[in-house]
């Protein structure tokens, strides 16, 4: 018999308020900018086959502002979509989905996205990890479906035909980005540092496909660095050292999905909630290990009593010695859990590179290139000197908060920008603040396929080519489980200690040159520790 996490309560809290609360705004290319609102609704299983060992997982899914353009971008947003189930009070495993068998209602489709896209669907060693879903023809606006039906293979998770099962749907707002050329680096040469350019040129480099790319030195076809004018930490390759990206690198030729929005404080809340005592200590700040029962700094993130850089995820101040704990916003700070303004859409900060990988593999996603991070931004046209993510020179930072904390915050001013050099301003926003109602790609913030806030915010960490460790990286994407420690265990990722990630396009404190699209002042320097500015954006290859 199986049940609706729906129906399953731990202390004063549904597991249906853990669901992805991506309230924001967002505009594209000109359109009317409204609240998205993506939400998992009536959620339940159904159509159970014992002889085959599959249920079908049932919901409503809805988001505002969705589109699917044949001009222009030429693309789509989506929902990826996954499941977590557990029995009794083991572990939330992920849930196996098959290849086929699903229901997309009129209007949708739906792609299952693999452990391994591209290789043959295998019910356990290659399983459906999750689902984009999305718009089968042009329109834009709000997209509601109902009876949405995902095929869960439950006999692969070890599952009997009677065990009583709690599950979880969770929905990521996504973007494709599509397949073809792009220019990386923006050839100027005044305030960008170290962008990457052609050979020993000032150039822009133009990447036309997925083939192993010679980086350094000053022959035709190689891909360059400006010699690492005015990096913290240098890559290691120069004008005279040469280093060779792999094929399997992710160069960003090929398409793929990116996250719409950095994650925010909610989404990061519905990970905590899903992982054991052990792995939930190592992925927050205060000590919450075993046998801890009083919690004095109870914003878990900051390791502190009070709010700090605006992140109000917390827990109680009495927890079991043993038990996996439950989280919650409380912005406000006055104890009582997810009202309406306390932060639930604040992009989530304080994060070490560990959370991140953590993240993106329980979710299995994938950490993003630095190239790709120029592709999902610039798109296939031709680069704008000193540009921001959208395309433009115009940036205006953020003077002051409206609506603060809730799913409305914006800026008080006309700021397409978190950024500021005003100890007094420096704070992450909500994802999609910059967003208004006739905003322009420039006004909201927007890169050309429709990701937000790449430039300030919070960083954006990514895989570095200017590091050993980081050409390592092959592109595997998370098996959906964390190890027992709760740190990523996906092979040829950069590990614990970060090396081989950088970070890349400015945050909320820094000067608007750190912000431009090609800087990359940071790009090789390795930090593995926690953060106030970082944020969590992940990707995922095509099906």
């Amino acid at each position: 018999m199986f049940r609706s996490v729906n129906n399953l309560k731990e202390g004063f809290i549904t597991f249906e308020k853990w669901r992805w609360l991506a309230a924001v705004l967002f505009i594209i290319y000109g359109a009317q900018a409204v609240s998205n609102n993506i939400s998992v609704t009536n959620i339940r299983l159904t159509g159970q086959d014992p002889d085959e060992n599959y249920t079908m997982v049932e919901f409503d899914i809805s988001w505002d502002n969705s589109w699917r353009v044949s001009s222009g971008p030429s693309n789509w947003d989506a929902a990826w979509v996954f499941v977590k189930i557990r029995t009794g009070n083991q572990p939330w495993q992920h849930a196996l989905l098959n290849n086929t068998g699903h229901t997309a209602p009129s209007g949708s489709t739906i792609d299952i996205g693999l452990l391994s896209p591209g290789s043959p669907f295998h019910i356990t060693s290659n399983p459906g990890m999750g689902a984009f879903i999305y718009r089968i023809s042009d329109g834009t606006g709000t997209f509601s479906l109902t009876d949405v039906q995902l095929r869960w293979n439950y006999g692969a998770n070890g599952i009997g035909d009677d065990d009583v099962v709690d599950f979880q749907v969770f929905a990521i707002e996504m973007v494709y980005v599509q397949q073809g050329s792009f220019y990386v680096g923006d050839g100027t040469i005044t305030t960008v540092t170290n962008q990457l350019s052609a050979h020993n040129t000032t150039a822009a480099f133009q990447i036309t496909g997925e083939a192993a790319l010679t980086l350094g030195g000053t022959d035709n076809g190689n891909l360059g660095n400006r010699n690492n004018t005015g990096m913290f930490v240098a890559d290691d390759f120069s004008y005279s050292v040469t280093q060779i990206l792999p094929e399997v690198f992710p160069k960003g030729y090929s398409s793929f999905y990116c996250m719409k929005y950095e994650l925010t404080q909610q989404g990061y809340v519905g990970f905590l909630n899903t992982l054991t005592r052990d792995q939930q200590n190592m992925r927050t700040a205060t000590d919450l290990s075993t046998g801890i029962t009083t919690v004095t700094n109870r914003y878990v993130m900051s390791n502190t009593g009070t709010v700090s850089f605006r992140n109000g995820i917390r827990c109680e101040g009495t927890i079991d010695a043993n038990d996996p704990i439950v989280f919650y916003c409380d912005f406000n700070s006055n104890g009582t859990p997810n009202e309406p303004c306390d932060g639930q859409t604040i992009a989530c900060n304080w994060l070490t590179w560990a959370d991140v990988a953590a993240f993106l593999d329980w979710s299995s996603l994938r950490p993003m290139t630095e190239l790709e991070l120029e592709k999902a931004c610039r798109g296939p046209i031709t680069p704008v000197a000193n540009e921001y993510a959208w395309g433009s020179t115009s940036i205006t930072g953020h003077t002051g908060i409206t609506n603060s904390g809730c799913a409305n915050e914006i800026p008080s001013n006309s700021a397409n920008a978190a950024n500021s050099n005003l100890i007094s301003r420096r704070y992450p926003f909500r994802t999609g603040a910059f967003a208004k109602s006739g905003s322009t790609r420039v006004q909201a913030g927007a890169g050309y396929y429709g990701v937000m806030e790449v430039s300030g915010n919070l960083f954006e960490r990514v895989v570095s080519v200017g590091n050993s460790a980081g050409r390592l990286f092959d592109g595997k994407h998370g098996n959906g489980l964390p190890d027992t420690a709760g740190d990523a265990d996906v092979v040829n990722w950069p590990g614990t200690d970060a090396i081989g990630i950088g970070h890349r396009c400015g945050d909320f404190r820094l000067s608007t040159t750190w912000l431009r699209l090609s800087d990359r002042s940071s790009a090789a320097e390795t930090f593995a520790g926690r953060l106030e500015r970082v944020g969590i954006r992940g990707v995922r290859n095509t099906p």
